[in-house]
């Protein structure tokens, strides 16, 4: 496992509120829906959804594949 941190700025005409819940409180069900190819599945490990859960993503395999193959990409 690896905790990953990365901070970027865009404009948009969605609403901040309605980002927020579909890429944060909701991306368990987001994610793997807007990016089928990459994320296979995504699960709680602590908690309920709530502040302070753990989800676990898990990734198809040349999802993972390209990862380790391209390192810099990912930092």
């Amino acid at each position: 496992m690896a905790v990953t941190s990365y901070t970027e700025e865009f404009a948009s005409t969605v609403s901040p509120a309605r980002l927020f819940k579909a890429l944060v409180t909701e991306s368990h069900v987001f994610i793997p829906k807007a990016v089928p190819g990459g994320i296979k599945s995504v699960e709680f490990l602590e908690g309920d959804g709530g502040a302070g859960s753990i989800k676990a993503s898990g990734l198809f395999k040349a999802v993972e594949e390209y990862l380790v193959a391209h390192p810099e990409e990912c930092s």
